[in-house]
């Protein structure tokens, strides 16, 4: 693969790709205006097309295999204030939501990126804890790659409350048996994204190195061909949204 291009995900042309309309003139802005965390979300969430109307209209059924999933819920929530994992949307934690959506994929194995001293108990999945301690997100993906019994690696942040299933079964179709790093206008996505379990002494060296940036192991893993960047349209921004306020911006 000509790594000079960055691939376009299956379907994608011309056209707005099935399930995922090309909005309409200037995007709209929102004003979060008064209220608490769960409300933002639901108008973040509301931007965005129904899961279950895309998975009719494009992928009535999932049927990936060969990859774990982790998802990343040991971050401190400093500028949240509390744990983002346990906020509720839709009547459930972030964390429930994300593991049902990953479960949808096919995956047989799936892991928490946790704190310490938090209970998980609930989501009866196992949890992972750091290694590496004040590394960031590259410490929770470490932990998954050793931990991980497929080649490959489903990474996603719990703090993506837009995120939908249709869009990481595409990028699971984009290079079977690579890892798969989204880019939006030159802008990397790194924590919704696959990595190959091959790069697992790559990324040990970074963290030695005390290079904690998820991008830069990223870019490695494209560099040494163990991955690719997938080029995606502009308004598919709007499902890499992430929620670190109370109050966040959901403008763009």
């Amino acid at each position: 693969m000509n790594l000079t291009r960055t691939p376009k995900l299956p379907g994608e042309h011309t056209r707005p790709a099935c399930g995922f309309p090309r909005p309409r003139g200037k995007p709209r802005t929102h004003d979060s205006g008064p209220g608490d965390f769960q409300a933002s979300a639901r108008k973040v969430a509301a931007r965005v097309v129904h899961p279950a109307t895309l998975e009719a209209r494009c992928v009535p059924q999932f049927r990936s295999s060969g990859f774990s999933a982790v998802i990343l819920a040991g971050g401190r929530s400093s500028r949240m204030g509390r744990d983002k994992a346990f906020v509720e949307m839709g009547g459930r934690p972030l964390l429930a939501r994300q593991l049902e959506m990953v479960r949808s994929l096919g995956t047989d194995e799936v892991f928490i990126s946790g704190r310490p001293n938090t209970d998980y108990t609930a989501f009866a999945v196992p949890v992972l804890l750091d290694q590496f301690p004040d590394a960031g997100p590259l410490a929770g993906i470490h932990a998954a790659l050793t931990a991980a019994n497929n080649p490959l690696l489903l990474v996603l942040a719990v703090d993506l409350p837009a995120m939908d299933a249709p869009v990481l079964h595409r990028l699971l179709q984009v290079a079977p048996g690579k890892g798969v790093i989204p880019r939006l206008g030159g802008q990397v996505e790194p924590l919704a994204a696959i990595y190959p379990v091959s790069a697992l002494a790559l990324l040990t060296q970074l963290l030695a190195q005390k290079d904690f940036a998820v991008r830069d192991f990223a870019a490695a893993c494209v560099r040494d061909n163990l991955a690719v960047y997938a080029g995606l349209p502009d308004h598919f921004a709007r499902y890499f949204i992430n929620m670190n306020h109370p109050k966040p911006d959901i403008s763009r």
